[in-house]
């Protein structure tokens, strides 16, 4: 989990700086990190999941941890954490 809030902190720095997220997370390179980190835990997805709708200006983040955690999100638009499963 702590690559997910350090991935939520370059996120914030990004709208801080650019006045909206980005649509990907490879826009975070390098300014705000210099890659983008695994997702730690995980059984076979190690990929962080990104959506970002910069019109409806909504997106979350997620990844699918180990069972039975099932996959943690990370909401942009009320900025908290929850669970799809």
């Amino acid at each position: 989990m702590v690559a997910a809030f350090g991935l939520v902190s370059a996120l914030t720095l990004y709208k801080a700086q650019h006045g909206d997220y980005p649509t990907k997370l490879s826009a975070l390179v390098p300014e705000q990190l210099p890659a983008v980190p695994r997702a730690k835990y995980t059984l076979l997805f190690s990929d962080f999941s990104y959506f970002y709708d910069p019109i409806e200006h909504r997106g979350f983040l997620l990844y699918t941890a180990l069972p039975p955690f099932g996959r943690p999100t990370f909401s942009l638009e009320r900025q908290s954490w929850g669970y799809l499963d």
